[in-house]
């Protein structure tokens, strides 16, 4: 009994836990702070990387916690384009600058949360479709695993090269990027309990290393006003 219990609370847990390090990002945004240093594109890897894994599950049910995950990081990331869509539109008003509407020269970086809801809801349908016919291939469903495994190992490719282009980190929650890397070591530890695929596996390993070089420019290279202040506080330092 007690194993069970212990069991269904660490699920809980791995299946809850991924989306934590979004609310301070969440709140922040909502809060009318600037999100000029957060990268959009994070949610559409975490998007299009949860929306294949759940397709993946179909064909090849493997622990049932990480389906749960996926649907609750699919929801966290939608509540997060809405909340960074009435930020930017805030900043937009205030400033004078034109809307980010157009499909294409804008893609992904919209003023319209219309737009990321139409564009979630095609890749859905795309995935789906294919799915539908080529589910009973060995190939394709292998091939939709290590997709998956990809895109959730890259979430934090684009803002790494956001901030490397930037040359800063405003508007980033620093308990947001401790919260990738902390749970990104609590993955491969659940991944190697649990015996899922090898292919997630390899694809943690590589984000751990992503995400370390996003926490190195965070809190050494680019240090942002939050980090400036805590290192101004307890080392006499602005970095």
């Amino acid at each position: 009994m007690k194993k069970s219990l212990v069991k269904t609370f660490v699920d809980a847990q791995f299946a809850v836990g991924p989306i934590i390090p979004y609310i301070p990002q969440l709140l922040s945004l909502k809060a009318g702070k600037p999100s000029d240093g957060f990268s959009p594109s994070v949610s559409l890897i975490i998007l299009i990387a949860n929306i294949l894994k759940v397709a993946f599950w179909f064909a090849d049910r493997f622990e049932v916690t990480l389906l749960y995950q996926s649907l609750l990081l699919i929801l966290m990331q939608l509540i997060l384009l809405q909340a960074l869509v009435a930020n930017k539109v805030g900043f937009a008003r205030k400033s004078g600058r034109q809307m980010k509407r157009s499909i294409f020269n804008d893609f992904w970086g919209w003023d319209s949360y219309r737009l990321y809801l139409l564009s979630t809801s095609l890749i859905v349908a795309i995935v789906s479709v294919f799915s539908h016919f080529l589910y009973e291939y060995e190939w394709y469903v292998g091939g939709l695993g290590s997709l998956a495994a990809f895109f959730d190992s890259v979430l934090g490719l684009p803002q790494l090269i956001h901030n490397h282009l930037a040359k800063n980190t405003t508007g980033i929650s620093v308990l947001m990027v401790i919260g990738w890397v902390s749970g990104d070591f609590l993955k491969v530890a659940y991944y190697l309990a649990k015996g899922v695929p090898i292919v997630f596996l390899y694809g943690a390993a590589l984000q751990i290393a992503i995400d370390m070089i996003v926490a190195f420019q965070l809190f050494v290279l680019y240090p942002n006003e939050n980090i400036q202040s805590l290192g101004k506080k307890y080392f006499g330092r602005k970095n």
